[in-house]
């Protein structure tokens, strides 16, 4: 597995609306907007809801928030580097890739949006950007569908994870 870290686009919060390849999933999860919160910290959490993850290490202590740092490995070697662009506790964080080991694409990023619909039901919207390089982004052209139909697929993990698990996070 390469250690190599390659430099990413640093993009912003308007990247989820300019990016090139833009996912957009939305879930309704039974648990509070707090619980929620309380899983996004668990680096042990992420792993076990979103299949691509395999670990989780944070690299800034906390409080977390804008500016805090974390390395997430995912199957098939691939290591992103992130730093948060947003945190607002219990509604919204987003965070961007600004360094990867492997240069398939020059930019990524993700937004969570929290909702608390009352009833202990939370709707989270999850929108990813991204910007395949080389190959990639003339396969990403015809394989589009497969990664939003996989990403939604992503998003009910976490859905399953925490109305199994969410109790832990009071």
């Amino acid at each position: 597995m390469s250690t190599d870290r390659h430099e990413m686009d640093k993009v912003d919060l308007s990247y989820f609306t300019t990016a090139p390849f833009i996912f957009r999933s939305e879930v309704t999860i039974r648990c509070t907007p707090q619980q929620l919160f309380s899983s996004f910290e668990d680096a042990d959490a992420w792993p076990a809801w979103a299949m691509p993850i395999t670990k989780v290490k944070w690299t800034s202590p906390q409080p977390y928030g804008i500016g805090t740092t974390r390395s997430v490995s995912m199957l098939g070697g691939m290591i992103g580097h992130e730093e948060f662009l947003a945190w607002e506790p219990y509604t919204h964080m987003a965070f961007r890739f600004n360094q990867c080991n492997k240069k398939a694409i020059s930019a990524f990023a993700e937004d969570y949006r929290v909702t608390d619909i009352e009833n202990g039901l939370v709707r989270v919207v999850w929108t990813v950007g991204m910007s395949p390089t080389g190959a990639g982004a003339f396969i990403m052209k015809f394989t589009r569908g497969l990664l939003a139909f996989g990403l939604q697929h992503t998003l009910k993990g976490l859905k399953k994870y925490m109305e199994k698990n969410g109790q832990k996070y009071r």
